[in-house]
């Protein structure tokens, strides 16, 4: 495999159960994306205008020092539309923070040039939403007929750069057939973790959420195809009770803390703020030996689909 020019140190692996590290300032770089998935309610970029500020980002910044926060963790929108997105980069960079992250759909690091100069400046891991094995439902998904193409692309112009590469997948009635596919798919690119993902509530995606008793023997499929191939596999916003004997696996947001930013809005702990405002507890939580790792469900999930998924855990959470 060629290799890609890059500004590289050897990163230190994250542990074990986490997304971040334990101090990581999350930058909103803006609202636009060249995806529109249908579980998302980011903006497409036709039409649109930037409405996040270069000097926005500069603020945070110079409210969150390396010192403070080890780790900064880009998102968006899809980051790498800004115009200015190599400049700001650079300067995120400049500040000697010990870890980056850019959770991106690695669209435009399909482009050689392009990743050249991304790696150039130096992104320790790739956060990228990757959602089918297939173009067929990737297209479906992302609405962009493009998009499983260019991901694959780009996730081999990240290897050749040196950085890590994290795929996140968002299990949905679109993809769940499809999840052992997408471990397989993942591990054949070289990516080095997948993080299973819980669909988020989105009001107008109702339909994509697909119930846990149906998903479960998918989910368990991928879990074991990714870690037979050697990747990390993490659980994030999967009650334990869905998924028994994988309790090691979940994210562990006691061990990372999450500040978020987002326009004028700064949410000092992201797990905290999701599960006191979208998630609730079902009556079998009361019982349930890992209540107090378990964030819950979401909310829309029992609106659609009931409770008759979940039971008290009977395993201690080994996490």
């Amino acid at each position: 495999m060629p290799t890609l020019t890059g500004a590289y140190r050897p990163s230190v692996p994250l542990a074990r159960g986490r997304l971040y590290d334990a101090r990581t300032i999350s930058l909103h770089f803006t609202d636009l994306c060249n995806e529109a998935c249908v579980f998302c309610a980011a903006d497409t970029a036709a039409g649109r205008r930037e409405t996040v500020s270069s000097a926005q980002i500069i603020a945070v910044l110079d409210a969150h020092p390396p010192a403070d926060w080890s780790t900064v963790n880009i998102h968006g929108g899809e980051p790498t539309l800004r115009k200015d997105f190599l400049h700001l980069l650079e300067e995120i960079r400049t500040r000697g923070y010990r870890r980056v992250i850019l959770q991106t759909n690695a669209l435009r690091m399909s482009n050689r040039a392009y990743a050249e100069s991304v790696h150039r400046i130096g992104v320790d891991m790739f956060a990228c939403g990757f959602h089918g094995s297939t173009a067929a439902t990737s297209t479906r998904i992302t609405r962009n007929a493009k998009a499983f193409d260019l991901a694959l692309r780009g996730f081999e112009r990240i290897k050749e750069g040196g950085a890590a590469l994290r795929v996140t997948t968002v299990v949905c009635a679109e993809n769940v057939t499809e999840l052992p596919a997408i471990a397989a798919l993942c591990a054949s690119v070289g990516v080095d973790h997948l993080n299973l993902s819980a669909l988020q509530p989105q009001s107008f995606a109702r339909a994509s959420l697909v119930p846990y008793d149906i998903c479960r023997p998918y989910l368990v499929e991928a879990i074991d195809t990714a870690r037979a191939a050697g990747l990390v596999v993490t659980l994030e916003g999967v009650p334990y009770c869905t998924c028994p004997g994988y309790e090691d696996l979940h994210v562990d947001w006691r061990s990372q803390n999450l500040k978020v930013t987002f326009h004028d809005l700064t949410i000092d702990d992201f797990n905290s703020f999701v599960t006191t405002t979208t998630r609730v507890r079902t009556d079998a939580c009361g019982s349930c030996l890992v209540r107090a790792e378990c964030g819950g469900v979401y909310r829309d999930y029992l609106d659609v689909h009931g409770d008759s998924a979940f039971e008290p855990y009977r395993q201690e959470a080994t996490a």
